[in-house]
């Protein structure tokens, strides 16, 4: 293919080109664009700014990309025969390296390499790594096994029950819930009215079944309207969505029964803590 010095120099048609007479290099004042197909698309100004899908910028950074009208600004970084990719930051220097992200490959995974993504500061002291499998880690710390895998905030709706329900009814009945990993943490606010309900009293709908880590913890528990003097807390078991409302009078203690409650609006609320499956 011949080169030609012979364009208009505009972006429509280069000063230096191909065969292809609107791809090439256009001249500016003291700057350069690569031009295809008739428009700009990288710049190296007159203050040494890479600029990648635009001409002008008002912002001092010396690499910038700007997408398209109908795309996203992605810069893409590999080796085709190497399993690492590498972003690092150096001191004005450019030999002290103040930090880095990096992908790290683990291991093949038939149609794709599979691995990690590293964030190091302090030079190259890794802080956080995202595990190909899911999980963020710390500090140098890559066993699957401590990795956060799971944040969630949310509500949920708490149902008063009575291993005899009757009439019974829910008059005012919320919960809220943050789950770190498989610790989960819920507070709720209940108000019964027992009708003709008996027997014992739960609480159902708990956000997450809890797992065979999670026993019961003596946390206290608000009430009002109840027929009680001892203190209340709750009681889950492995497998349920359930909270078990006992009262400190025994020991053990004892459940807490519809006849332990006033007739109307009978009210249990507080927090507990448990492990999810």
């Amino acid at each position: 293919m011949t080169i030609r010095i012979d364009g208009t120099n505009s972006a429509a048609n280069p000063g230096i080109t191909g065969s292809d007479t609107d791809t090439g290099l256009q001249f500016g004042t003291d700057e350069v664009n690569i031009v295809t197909g008739g428009t700009s698309r990288a710049t190296v100004d007159s203050s040494g700014r890479l600029l990648v899908g635009a001409t002008s910028t008002t912002l001092n950074h010396p690499i910038q990309v700007v997408a398209p009208s109908d795309a996203n600004a992605i810069a893409i970084i590999g080796r085709a025969l190497d399993d690492i990719g590498e972003l690092s930051f150096y001191e004005n220097d450019q030999t002290t390296k103040l930090g880095e992200l990096q992908y790290r490959q683990d291991h093949l995974n038939f149609r794709h390499r599979v691995g990690d993504i590293r964030f190091a500061t302090g030079g190259v002291a890794e802080r956080m790594r995202i595990l190909s499998n899911g999980g963020l880690t710390f500090n140098g710390d890559t066993a699957a096994a401590n990795a956060l895998d799971d944040y969630e905030e949310g509500t949920w709706t708490p149902s008063g029950e009575f291993t005899v329900n009757g009439t019974r009814t829910n008059v005012d009945m919320r919960g809220s819930y943050t789950k770190v990993g498989d610790v989960v943490t819920i507070n709720f606010y209940t108000q019964v009215t027992k009708g003709t309900a008996s027997g014992l009293y739960e609480i159902h709908g708990l956000p997450f079944t809890a797992s065979s880590k999670t026993y019961s913890m003596a946390i206290p528990l608000g009430f009002g309207n109840m027929n009680v003097t001892n203190p209340l807390f709750g009681s889950l078991v492995s497998g349920n969505t359930k909270l078990v409302i006992l009262q400190a009078d025994a020991n053990p203690p004892t459940n807490v029964e519809a006849s332990d409650m006033n007739t109307s609006n009978a009210v249990v609320n507080g927090t507990f803590v448990y492990y999810a499956s």
